[in-house]
Parts: C-alpha cells; sequence; structure tokens
C-alpha cells in the first residue's frame, strides 16, 4: 500500500501478476493513443499447492521469484504488484457528500477511521487507500475503500526488493481489470459494464460505472473446485480432469439446435458426449456464478437508476472454457465475451478506435490469462474517461 516512486522511470512498468499457480508479466508502450502489449512472461510454479507460512515457504517463494526474474530479463526494471484477497478486501462505505468533497489527506483520515471500524479491534494492522464513486440521485455508497495488510504489502515489497525489481506501486486486482476493462471498448457513460476474473482459487466480479469499480465480490470458486468436481464425476485423477476441462469445455447448443424456441440458444442436457458430462458436473456451480453475477447488476443498477446493464468481460484461466460466454450470455441476457474478442471486434464491425490495446506478445486468446498484469503496466489517469479521474489518485497502495 506504498507508492515507492524515486525517479523518472524511463522503461515502461512491468506488471506483475504473483498467483496462486504461477507469476504473469506484462509489459506495454505507448502508440498514440493506443496501447501495445509488447511483451508478456508467464512462469509456472512446479506445485499448485496452496503456500503454508513459515520461514521456509517465504525461501521457497523467494527462490520462485529469483528464478523467473533470471528467466524474464527483468532485472532492475520497474515492477507494478497486484494484491489479492484476503490480503486487501474492498469496502463500500456511505460516506456523506460533504465529507467527500473535503481535501484529500482529511479525507484519507476518514476513510481509515471508518474501515478500522468495521474491521472491529481485533485487525491485523492495514492501510487504507480509497476512490470516490459516481455521483447518483439515490442512497447509496459514496466511496469504495481498499484495506490491505500491512504485512502482505511490505512481503510482497520485499519480494521484489531482493530478487532486484523496483516495487514502484502496489495495487488491488480490482483497480487493474478496471483499467484493463477500460481500453477493450468505447463504454457509454451509461453503461454498468463488468470483469470476471475466473482464477484457480476463485471468481471474482468486477462492476464499472464510467469506469469507476463500483461493486467488487467474489461470486463463486475457482478452476480448482472445477476440475475436482469434474473427477468425482468422471471418475478419473485430478490432471485427466482438468485436460478434459481445457479440451472439451461445456455442452451448449447454438441456435438452431435442440427443442427449444426458435433463435435462442437452448442448453444440452448431459448425454453421451465428454461436453455434455462436464456441463452436468458444473451445471450448479455455473448457475450459482451466474446467480450472483445478475445479483450484483441488479444491485449497481439499483444505485444507478438512470443506467442500464452493458457487458461483461470474461478474464483469468478459466476464460478458455469452450461454451462458457455462451452459457453466460443465455443466462444474464447480457452481452458475455472474452477480452480477445474485443481486438477484432472493430476490424470486424468496420470501426475504428472501440478497442485501444493491441496484443503483439504471442496468441490474442492468452489475453485473458495476462489482463491483470497488462491492467497493472497501463498508465494511471488514460484509460478511462472517469476512473482515472477519481482513482488514480487514491488506489495505489
Amino acid at each position: 500500500m506504498l507508492t515507492m516512486v524515486k525517479e523518472k522511470l524511463r522503461r515502461t512498468p512491468v506488471g506483475l501478476d504473483i498467483g496462486e499457480t504461477g507469476v504473469r508479466a506484462a509489459q506495454i508502450k505507448r502508440a498514440g493513443q493506443r496501447f501495445v502489449v509488447a511483451r508478456v512472461i508467464k512462469h509456472e510454479w512446479r506445485t499448485t499447492e496452496p503456500e503454508k507460512a513459515g520461514t521456509e515457504e517465504e525461501s521457497k517463494r523467494q527462490a520462485r521469484m529469483d528464478r523467473f526474474v533470471r528467466s524474464a530479463n527483468i532485472r532492475k526494471q520497474s515492477v507494478i504488484v497486484e494484491l489479492n484477497p484476503p490480503d486487501v478486501e474492498c469496502y463500500p462505505l456511505d460516506l456523506p457528500t460533504a465529507a467527500v468533497d473535503v481535501e484529500e489527506s482529511k479525507m484519507a483520515e476518514l476513510v481509515r477511521w471508518e474501515v478500522e471500524r468495521l474491521l472491529g479491534d481485533t485487525h491485523e494492522s492495514v492501510e487504507t487507500r480509497h476512490w470516490t464513486l459516481p455521483r447518483t440521485n439515490v442512497p447509496s455508497p459514496t466511496v469504495m475503500a481498499a484495506a490491505a495488510q500491512t504485512d502482505a504489502v511490505a512481503r510482497l515489497i520485499d519480494l521484489c526488493d531482493a530478487s532486484g525489481v523496483y516495487c514502484q506501486a502496489v495495487e488491488p486486482a480490482s483497480v487493474a481489470l478496471a483499467r484493463f476493462g477500460g481500453v477493450l471498448s468505447d463504454w457509454d457513460t451509461d453503461e454498468v459494464w463488468g470483469v470476471l476474473d475466473l482464477g484457480a482459487t476463485e471468481t471474482r466480479l468486477v462492476l464499472c460505472v464510467e469506469g469507476v469499480p463500483t461493486v467488487v465480490r467474489r461470486v463463486g470458486v475457482g478452476g480448482r473446485a472445477w476440475t475436482t468436481q469434474i473427477a468425482e464425476s468422471l471418475k478419473v485423477g485430478l490432471r485427466a480432469a482438468e485436460i478434459q476441462k481445457c479440451e472439451q469445455g461445456i455442452s451448449f447448443a447454438r441456435c438452431g439446435e435442440g427443442s427449444g424456441p426458435p433463435g435462442r440458444p437452448v442448453l444440452l442436457t448431459p448425454a453421451r458426449d465428454v461436453a455434455s458430462i462436464l456441463l452436468g458436473a458444473l451445471r450448479n456451480e455455473l448457475r450459482s456464478i451466474a446467480s450472483e453475477i445478475k445479483r450484483s447488476f441488479e444491485y449497481a443498477l439499483s444505485c444507478y437508476p438512470q443506467r442500464r446493464a452493458g457487458s461483461l468481460i470474461l478474464v483469468g484461466g478459466g476464460a478458455a472454457m469452450r461454451n462458457l460466454p455462451e452459457f453466460l450470455n443465455d443466462a444474464l441476457s447480457i452481452p458475455v465475451a472474452r477480452a480477445s474478442d474485443y481486438l477484432n471486434r472493430d476490424r470486424q464491425a468496420g470501426l475504428t478506435g472501440c478497442c485501444r490495446v493491441t496484443f503483439d506478445a504471442g496468441k490474442p486468446e492468452e489475453m485473458e490469462e495476462f489482463a491483470v498484469a497488462i491492467g497493472l503496466a497501463l498508465p494511471p489517469g488514460e484509460t478511462s474517461k472517469r476512473q482515472n479521474v477519481e482513482t488514480s489518485k487514491h488506489s495505489t497502495l
């Protein structure tokens, strides 16, 4: 939760996403009003078991980071690192408008006091930052606070320093995802759009109004739990279940297939093929996620009644699952697409200037996996009309 700018940097900072299964990094270049993802680097951990606290595990983590820095050749470069729950949590605060309009230092102190009140007397030491939410004419939160464990932030900074990279800042993943989504389309100011991050351990949702994260919450389990459910249904090992999940996806009948109403996609019932079995194994979890997303959109629209539900962007490793966008589109009745789908949308529709990011570092479909890292690398203040006016001053931790 510290901003560590010591000098004017010549190189573009590297966005560093240190996750449960590995580390992903991205570096971008500015090309006029567009952003070019020039380089991405991925390094998977040898084990997918969750890390445990302790000196031995910290040493393993440091060794992993050292290997990555050497292999990626980013030593002595500036990095911006993400922080994930439970090390950081976001809290919507309903503070009076008069309080929101006070000077920044007083507002920061008020937010910290309010967060500490919510956490109670037993909480660990935390660092707080905040961003103001768009104004609305109905009672609703006016500020979003981010509270991170001080020790977790210090560990990240120490990890970077010991590996020979310069930690310029630590940011919540939610802010990075909002910044990333902001460059994918020329969003209308009356849209409520979202980013769904399908990670290894959990699925998290960020809904944005005018580019500002207004809803940040967990909506379901992650890919590991899905793999376990598939393994139990197919009576196979976890490795075989992971392969089937990645290669087969879930069944989904397109328009004209099945026995449903003409012109509407129809879900297939579990049958003989593997994809149908996977749908059967994951149906309840996917329906639960869709239900939580729908509730979140309804809540956001109740806070901003003059807005409309926009699109949902899928990122993270789970976004690659076949037919997942179609499933969610049918369940939510809003446009759902993977992040990489926005890269070619302008060209296919004959439009120019809508998507302001180009992925020149690999296959377009890899962009979902590097969404957080790309969002971290994007310069604050230039990716969204409102988001950067309101969040760039307060959200860097």
